[in-house]
């Protein structure tokens, strides 16, 4: 009977000590769980505190090289690097720097490695190659990656130009009034400017890959007149009649459309980047150019 009582006290004791051990093994890996759960939290809150502090010092950087502090905007896209060393749009900024300090070979460098990184515009990568191939007198490369810029680009307007003014100094004037044509069209497309803003949005939701890729569809549909309107409020239009840009292109247009014989069209052409660009002697010089040799051919 001892023995009988004995033993019925150790197996109670022993499913005790098996409850508490589960006991214990469960609040354990609750913990466990908890503390992953935690550290994974933490560091999705890190990694996104690090990714907007990234954005910001590369924003800083090109508000510095739109100022011409080139040197300040270099250190401000370095700052950005060293936070995220995969991040394009900041390796494509510090290119632009080094390029207008003029180390040539260093912004080389940094845009080709950009373009490994998936930049939201990787056009500008592209077209700040070509125009160091076209320093390096490399015509081949330079016709080359401008023409990706064009490819790449929701504004495909400064690459163009950039092409049109290459074929015109390797005297190919021809296709420069093509390129030079499409530049005009572009750039004036209130359509093509809102792809644009669009795409610059990317930049902001890059680290939100639900809206990045929704705005990254938006961008490649037609958009309805009524959208285009509302983008009309910002005075899209009107801010054409005094962009200098635009009467660039007019001008080169013109000089381009002068050189194969069109006369008349680059005249006409000329007058408008006048319009836009009353005191601008080149414009004066060449349209004077054109008119002695229209008048030469009557």
């Amino acid at each position: 009977m001892y023995s009988s009582l004995s033993t019925t006290r150790g197996d109670r004791y022993y499913r005790l000590f098996r409850i508490s051990f589960l006991v214990i093994l469960a609040i354990l890996v609750v913990i466990g769980f908890l503390s992953i759960l935690d550290i994974s939290l933490f560091n999705k809150i890190n990694k996104k505190g690090k990714e907007n502090q990234a954005y910001r010092y590369k924003e800083y950087g090109y508000e510095d090289l739109s100022q011409g502090k080139f040197t300040l905007a270099a250190a401000n896209f370095q700052k950005s690097l060293g936070i995220d060393s995969t991040y394009g749009d900041a390796m494509i900024g510090l290119g632009q720097a080094y390029f207008a300090m003029g180390n040539k070979s260093r912004a080389h460098d940094i845009f080709t490695l950009a373009l490994k990184h998936d930049p939201i515009m990787p056009n500008v990568a592209y077209r700040n190659l070509g125009r160091i191939y076209q320093e390096r007198d490399d015509i081949i490369e330079a016709k080359r990656s401008y023409k990706k810029a064009i490819t790449c680009a929701a504004d495909p307007a400064k690459a163009l130009i950039s092409l049109g003014w290459l074929y015109l100094k390797t005297d190919n004037p021809d296709s420069a009034v093509i390129y030079f044509s499409r530049a005009e069209k572009s750039y004036t497309s209130m359509e093509t400017r809102y792809r644009a803003m669009l795409t610059k949005e990317l930049e902001f939701y890059r680290d939100n890959r639900e809206i990045f890729i929704h705005i990254q569809s938006d961008i490649q549909r037609e958009f309805s007149d009524l959208e285009l309107d509302l983008f009309d409020n910002l005075s899209f239009k009107q801010s054409l009649k005094n962009d200098k840009t635009l009467a660039s292109i007019y001008h080169l247009l013109g000089v381009s459309q002068a050189e194969i014989g069109q006369l008349d069209s680059g005249i006409e052409n000329i007058r408008k980047a006048i319009s836009i660009n009353p005191n601008n002697d080149l414009f004066k010089s060449d349209l004077q150019v054109a008119l002695d040799r229209l008048d030469k051919q009557k």
